[in-house]
């Protein structure tokens, strides 16, 4: 019996922003081919989610901002959103007022045009680098002044920008004083920088594979495949974890099977090893 695949895209699916493998694209089509079904599951945007996925040749649910917005496709249909209060922002902000980071927040999808960039604590060094990172994403910002001049009353979450030396203490003390969910994860476009994502609790990679698996009656086996802290929740819950070989430690000892780097288009042999395990 077969059952779902639950796959995270930067540095598993892909090593490439904007490009997948004609290999991998046509391998993961075979699997939904044979029965599997497939979630993408991955802390990017919906927008950029899109823009990679969208044209894939098969069905499959997509849940984005870490599984705070999860839809089906090819139509497009809603299936679930998870916001946060604006009234989080305000603390959670002053207790990064004495560290080098920079601050997006992202309304709810379909609803607010652009991110609001906070940028008071920001360091040059990691300014220019969001500057680069949303012209060459083309991404749209606007700059807030104060957490407090916020419009809409939610939000589906809020980037800390950082370096990696600070991120995973800070993630702690983050989901310590707002209960939120707040990992870390690289920052596919440039490495040399962490983003924890704060969302809404009960919105994480691991109830986004819960939930899904709910919804297609609990059926087969759980195959969960990702290469960072993000992914923890999600490898957590399945039957069978597939790790990339270029996660970190803590990342790498949850693995059942150990996959090549994104790449070398590990994620095809990480698959095959756990579908024949199984099965």
């Amino acid at each position: 019996m077969h059952g779902l695949l639950a796959i995270d895209i930067d540095g598993t699916l892909t090593a490439e922003r904007e490009k997948l493998s004609c290999e991998v694209v046509d391998y993961v089509a075979s699997l939904v081919k044979e029965g599997w079904k497939c979630l993408f599951v991955t802390g990017r945007t919906v927008e950029w989610s899109l823009h990679l996925l969208e044209k894939l040749p098969f069905s499959y649910t997509l849940a984005a901002f870490n599984g705070a917005y999860t839809m089906q496709m090819p139509q497009k249909a809603v299936i679930d959103v998870c916001l946060c209060p604006c009234s989080l922002l305000e603390p959670v902000g002053e207790l990064l007022k004495q560290a080098d980071t920079a601050l997006v927040i992202y309304g709810e999808p379909n609803r607010e045009a652009h991110s609001l960039y906070f940028k008071k604590r920001a360091s040059r060094q990691l300014d220019s680098h969001l500057k680069r990172r949303f012209e060459v994403l083309r991404e749209e910002w606007v700059d807030l002044e104060e957490l407090s001049q916020i419009a809409f009353s939610q939000f589906i979450a809020l980037r800390a920008f950082c370096h990696p030396e600070v991120a995973r203490a800070l993630s702690a003390e983050i989901e310590a004083l707002a209960s939120v969910h707040a990992p870390v994860m690289t920052d596919s476009y440039d490495s040399r920088f962490s983003i924890i994502q704060v969302t809404n609790a009960e919105a994480s990679k691991g109830h986004a594979l819960a939930a899904t698996f709910q919804r297609l009656g609990k059926r087969g086996k759980v195959i969960a495949c990702g290469d960072d802290y993000n992914d923890i929740p999600m490898l957590q819950r399945a039957d069978c974890r597939v790790v990339m070989a270029t996660a970190p430690a803590e990342v790498l000892s949850l693995a059942d099977i150990i996959a090549p780097p994104a790449g070398e288009l590990g994620i095809i042999e990480g698959l095959r090893q756990a579908i024949d395990k199984t099965t």
